[in-house]
């Protein structure tokens, strides 16, 4: 009887040895495959530049430098045009004698005398931060009107920014072009049917609101913006980076999803949200920032004869390019003017000055009701200014 629970309890602990061998197993390429997926992201070619570079070889060092440099670069471009800086102020170039083979880049501001060097300085830091670098030193010149900044990871300078603040006001829109305009896009309807809603929906401004499909609302409220003569977008859910549930009953457009599968679930969001003049993304940096995704959205847009309007929630959007290619109109964000509640007038005001030096411009805010109270002084100012308000549709219209 001892021979027999003996061997009992040896063969449970080799049922035991063999499940923890294969949970270990598991476990580790679980393990191993998330570190290969981190090593091809921005930040983990950030981690071998700064803690395997005496490992990595010289042309793999200059691989991930090169790298890290261009996505920290989309970064920056980004975050500082969300001020209202236009193209035509950031140039970008490269260091003409790169130090060990890296070649840093060197990146250029030029500000008018009413633009902040302390808001670009602040953007170009959430810029690389959300990278994993940083701004490594700083110095202002010139009694104040130059910024100079280096950039990087605690190892390697990826950039040299110099912002210079001119002694002029920015060239305001030439009587020519006509007056100045503004695109106010409101996101987010169809999770309710209220007085907010109707509030909203009853404001006397030509403005273009986005509801989300496969909600309970979502087709009436379609037909009360219409009926109410506002523009309608389909807001379409779509994969951000950090991952997201699905918003409704249409699922998210994910970049795991073949594209027949993505143009099958933009087809159904169209249905549930009638009457349509085009479509912009909810959520969506990852999504938007994926080719071949992007290409099988449009290419439904295209069908309907539909635009797309880029919210603009990553900088390494592929929105333009693959629209361009396939023949869609679209258009991007321009400043998001309520993600931060206590700054929304302020932002208001940025976005009117930007209206009146670039000619038009397109703003998102969302169905709140602290919003609601802005809009309504954003109108009346707008109003006061001499600067029109219009559609979505509109202003891209006028666009290049």
């Amino acid at each position: 009887m001892a021979k027999k629970r003996s061997k009992k309890r040896s063969k449970k602990k080799e049922g035991a040895d063999i499940k923890r061998l294969l949970w270990g197993s598991i476990s580790l390429i679980v393990i191993i495959f998330a570190l290969y997926r981190f090593f091809q992201t921005p930040k983990g070619d950030l981690f071998v530049l700064d803690y395997m570079n005496i490992v990595a070889s010289e042309k793999a060092l200059n691989r991930r430098f090169d790298s890290v440099r261009d996505d920290l670069e989309k970064r920056i471009r980004y975050e500082v045009s969300r001020l209202g800086i236009g193209d035509d102020q950031i140039r970008i170039s490269r260091e003409k004698t790169p130090k060990n083979g890296f070649a840093a880049g060197i990146v250029q501001i030029d500000l008018s005398s009413d633009e902040s060097l302390e808001q670009v300085n602040a953007a170009i830091d959430r810029a690389v931060e959300t990278a994993g670098a940083g701004i490594r030193s700083g110095r202002e010149v010139k009694t104040d009107l130059v910024l100079e900044l280096d950039v990087g990871t605690k190892r390697f300078i990826t950039h040299r920014c110099f912002i210079a603040k001119g002694k002029s006001r920015r060239k305001e829109t030439d009587s020519e072009n006509g007056s100045p305009m503004i695109a106010i896009v409101v996101d987010d309807f169809g999770f309710f049917n209220n007085s907010l809603v109707r509030d909203f929906l009853g404001l006397e401004a030509p403005l273009t609101v986005t509801v989300i499909p496969g909600l309970k609302h979502s087709s009436k409220i379609c037909r009360m913006a219409k009926e109410a003569g506002k523009q309608v977008l389909c807001h379409l859910p779509m994969e951000p980076e950090k991952g997201a549930d699905d918003v409704g009953d249409i699922p998210l457009v994910r970049v795991s999803m073949g594209s027949d599968e993505i143009e099958n679930i933009v087809a159904k969001a169209l249905k549930d949200t009638p009457g349509v003049s085009g479509v912009n993304n909810h959520m969506g940096s990852k999504a938007t920032s994926d080719r071949r995704v992007m290409e099988a959205v449009l290419k439904v847009c295209r069908k309907e004869g539909l635009f797309f309007f880029d919210s603009l929630t990553s900088p390494n959007s592929v929105v333009a390019e693959a629209a361009a290619e396939i023949g869609v109109k679209t258009g991007r964000n321009d400043l998001f003017l309520d993600n931060k509640k206590e700054y929304t007038r302020e932002k208001m005001k940025k976005l009117l000055s930007i209206a009146v030096r670039k000619g038009r411009v397109a703003a998102i805010m969302h169905v709140r009701k602290e919003s609601l109270k802005e809009l309504q002084w954003l109108i009346e100012e707008s109003r006061d200014r001499g600067i029109k308000m219009v559609y979505l549709s509109e202003l891209l219209e006028g666009e290049d």
